[in-house]
């Protein structure tokens, strides 16, 4: 096992003492596929298993309270049904409530983390190790603290609480107005684990490339996307560019 871990935590550079999953195992409860690794230190990896219960919990547990109303694809009636004994366990990080103020009746509960910052951490996370997986490398002189993240589909609250009809309006149609321009960029497709790759109902990215700078989009369950924009030295980009294409074109 000595030799196996030589190398360098994958998001800190730390000694890798494990592996880490990207994304963590947990989404994939119950089905056939095989996973990303990528070499970690322990705070990066066992540390936060609690934050990715909480996290997948916050994707599902909407979809579980909308069932009536959303159509379901059967992998994600699947993964709801596979991840529900663990939404006891996170419910202290996973609070359900009304997304809008004085709701009507027909409009299912949305959910919110306990803290924002524990998701902006994770996306960053998985992202970081999705480079690692492309490049084989860890990048000194990064700082995570500083990378943008964001979502169309996420609205967070100040305290968790339920927001103001109008105030989601706006807020919606903003969102709305910066995911169109983004989605009018050149993106390749991802990459994935191999030879059974991740269902892509449940999980998969895509990315946009510059001289300077690559952005992640990041599908969950078809229903939520995150953006990370991540800028990156000339070198490692054109890795990330090649593990792309190399891996569409094997396909």
């Amino acid at each position: 096992m000595g030799k196996k871990f030589k190398g360098y935590c994958y998001y800190c550079g730390a000694k890798a003492t494990t592996f880490e999953h990207a994304p963590p195992r947990q989404m994939f409860k119950g089905f056939l596929c095989d996973s990303l690794t990528v070499p970690s230190c322990n705070g990066h990896n066992t540390k936060k298993s609690g934050d990715d219960q909480a996290i997948i919990s916050s994707f599902l547990i909407p979809l579980l309270n909308g069932k009536n109303v959303y159509k379901l694809e059967p992998e994600i009636e699947k993964a709801i049904k596979e991840a529900m004994q663990s939404f006891e366990r996170a419910k202290k990080k996973t609070i359900s409530a009304p997304l809008v103020k004085n709701a009507p009746p027909n409009l299912p509960n949305t959910s919110y983390l306990s803290s924002d910052a524990k998701f902006r951490s994770w996306i960053k996370q998985l992202t970081a190790a999705l480079i690692f997986d492309a490049t084989g490398t860890f990048i000194p002189g990064l700082n995570w603290d500083e990378v943008d993240t964001w979502s169309p589909h996420r609205i967070q609250s100040a305290n968790n609480e339920s927001i103001e009809f109008d105030k989601i309006v706006t807020l919606f149609q903003e969102k709305d107005d910066l995911k169109k321009g983004l989605e009018e960029l050149e993106w390749l497709d991802d990459w994935s684990s191999f030879p059974n790759s991740y269902p892509s109902i449940i999980y998969q990215f895509e990315i946009h490339l510059d001289d300077s700078e690559i952005l992640f989009c990041h599908k969950f369950y078809k229903r939520y996307d995150c953006y990370v924009s991540v800028k990156l030295p000339f070198d490692i980009l054109a890795k990330i560019f090649q593990k792309a294409t190399e891996f569409n074109c094997g396909m």
